[in-house]
C-alpha cells in the first residue's frame, strides 16, 4: 500500500544517527581500553575524554526518541489511510500513466477481480468512456468527472471521479466509481410511467372533447345523438376517474412500501367481507365460489390493503375468466404461510406475458382491456402491497385452461374451526 517518502527519510535518518552514536561509543571504548593496558597513569584523562561526548550523545539520544515518536505517528497515519482506502464503500482504483492497475480496494476487487494489480484497466473493465476520461485527466493533471457504461452484459452504469496525483516521479490516477445502474433504471421507469400515464389520460380526454364538440354542433338538437354521446362522456369520465384513483393509490403504496404495516388481519372476516361485496360488484353471470378457511386465522398486516389485493385479483378473474365456470377463491395454510388463491377458467395467458402482468399499464389484450374499463394498474398495485407485507405473488396460467393467482403471506397465529364452503 502507500509508503510516504517522509517515512522512508525519517527511518533512514534514525538509522544513521543510531549508527553514528554506536560508532562514537566503539571508538572511544577502544581508546579507553588501550589507555588501561598501556598507560594507566593517563586513565583519568582518558575517562574524561570518554565523557566529553556525553552531552552530544544525550542530545542525539533525545533526537532519536523524537524521531521514533514521529515514525509511530506516521505508521498510524498510513495504517488509517490504508484501512480507509481498502474499506471504502465504492470501488477505488489507482492506475499509472500506462493505465495499469497499481492498487485497488475491496470493492474494486469485487468489481474487477482480486488479482487485478498489473492488468490494464481498459482491458480489465471494458467500459465505454473510461479511456477518454483517463487520457483527459493525464493531460489536464487536475480532476475529471465522467459517465461510464459496461460493454458486456449485464449492462451497468457508473458515475466516475478521477483525480491526478504524483507518487515520487510517477504520475498516477485515483479513480472512484459509483454504481448508478439502479438509478438509471429508476429514471427509465419514471419516464415510461409518465409517458404511459399521459397516454392513458389522453385517450378518455380526447373522447370527451370529441363528444362535446358533437353535442355543441350537429347533436345540439338531436335527442338520440345527445343521449348516445352523453353516455360516452359518462363512461370515459368514469374510466379517467378510476385511472386517477389507481395512480394515487399506487403512489401512496409505493411511498409506504418499505415500512411494514401495523395491525392484524382476520382472514375469516376478510372472506365474509368479500362474500358480501361480491354480489354487489359483479354481475350475476359470474359466480364466485368461496372456500372459507378451515381455521381461524389472524395474520399481521393492513386489512384494507389485503382486501384491495383480493378485490383486484377477483376483478381480474371476472373480466378475463369464463362466465360458464365458477371462479374459486380459496384459503389454505402451508408451513408458516397463509395462501390466498383465486382460480378462473378463462382463456389463460401465454407464458411470455406472465412476468409482465404486474408492470404498470401492461395489458395482454389491449382492446379488450379498454372495453372492460381496465386501467392497467390493478396487478401493479397488488404487487406493491404484497411486497410491503413481505409476501409473494405467484401466477400460473395455461392457454385455454385458465389462470391461478396465489398470494402467500406470513402467518401469525392459527386456531382450529370447522370448514365451510360458500357459493355466490
Amino acid at each position: 500500500m502507500f509508503i510516504h517518502k517522509e517515512i522512508i527519510f525519517v527511518i533512514a535518518f534514525a538509522f544513521l544517527l543510531s549508527a553514528l552514536i554506536l560508532l562514537l561509543f566503539i571508538l572511544d571504548f577502544i581508546k579507553f581500553k588501550k589507555n588501561i593496558s598501556r598507560q594507566k597513569k593517563n586513565l583519568v584523562n582518558s575517562y574524561f575524554f570518554f565523557h566529553q561526548y556525553a552531552p552530544i550523545l544525550y542530545s542525539l539520544n533525545q533526537i532519536n526518541s523524537e524521531i521514533k515518536k514521529e515514525i509511530v505517528k506516521k505508521e498510524i497515519s498510513v495504517k488509517f489511510f490504508q484501512n480507509f482506502f481498502f474499506n471504502f464503500p465504492d470501488p477505488l482504483i489507482i492506475v499509472d500513466s500506462n493505465f495499469n492497475i497499481v492498487e485497488l480496494n475491496k470493492q474494486g476487487q469485487t468489481l474487477i477481480e482480486e488479482n487485478a494489480v498489473g492488468r490494464n484497466i481498459i482491458l480489465a473493465m471494458r467500459m465505454s468512456g473510461l479511456e477518454e476520461l483517463l487520457k483527459k485527466l493525464l493531460k489536464s493533471k487536475k480532476f475529471e468527472i465522467g459517465q461510464l457504461k459496461t460493454l458486456d452484459s449485464p449492462e451497468q452504469f457508473f458515475h466516475a471521479w478521477a483525480s491526478f496525483f504524483k507518487r515520487g516521479n510517477h504520475n498516477q490516477v485515483l479513480l472512484r466509481l459509483y454504481d448508478a445502474t439502479n438509478e438509471k433504471k429508476f429514471q427509465s421507469l419514471q419516464r415510461d410511467f409518465l409517458a404511459n400515464a399521459s397516454h392513458e389520460l389522453r385517450t378518455p380526454i380526447a373522447a370527451i372533447l370529441g363528444c362535446c364538440e358533437t353535442l355543441l354542433g350537429v347533436g345540439k338538437s338531436d335527442e338520440k345523438i345527445k343521449d348516445k354521446f352523453m353516455r360516452v362522456i359518462k363512461k370515459e369520465s368514469s374510466r379517467m376517474k378510476s385511472l386517477v384513483e389507481d395512480l394515487l393509490l399506487l403512489l401512496n403504496i409505493e411511498r409506504a412500501e418499505h415500512s411494514y404495516p401495523s395491525g392484524n388481519i382476520s382472514i375469516n372476516e376478510l372472506f365474509e367481507d368479500l362474500m358480501q361485496l361480491a354480489p354487489k360488484i359483479y354481475s350475476i353471470k359470474h359466480k364466485l365460489k368461496f372456500f372459507e378457511p378451515s381455521l381461524k386465522i389472524d395474520i399481521p398486516g393492513d386489512y384494507n390493503e389485503i382486501k384491495q389485493v383480493m378485490l383486484n385479483i377477483i376483478d381480474n378473474a371476472v373480466k378475463y375468466g369464463s362466465s360458464k365456470r365458477e371462479i374459486e377463491i380459496r384459503c389454505r395454510k402451508k408451513d408458516s404461510l397463509i395462501e390466498l388463491v383465486v382460480i378462473d377458467f378463462g382463456k389463460g395467458i401465454e407464458n411470455n406475458s406472465i412476468p409482465l402482468l404486474t408492470n404498470r399499464f401492461f395489458r395482454v389484450d389491449e382492446s379488450r382491456s379498454r372495453e372492460l374499463g381496465s386501467t392497467g394498474l390493478g396487478l401493479s398495485i397488488v404487487k406493491h402491497i404484497i411486497s410491503r407485507h413481505n409476501g409473494n405473488l405467484e401466477i400460473k396460467s395455461q392457454p385455454g385452461a385458465g389462470s391461478t393467482f396465489k398470494v402467500s403471506l406470513p402467518l401469525k397465529k392459527i386456531n382450529v374451526e370447522d370448514s365451510k364452503t360458500y357459493v355466490n
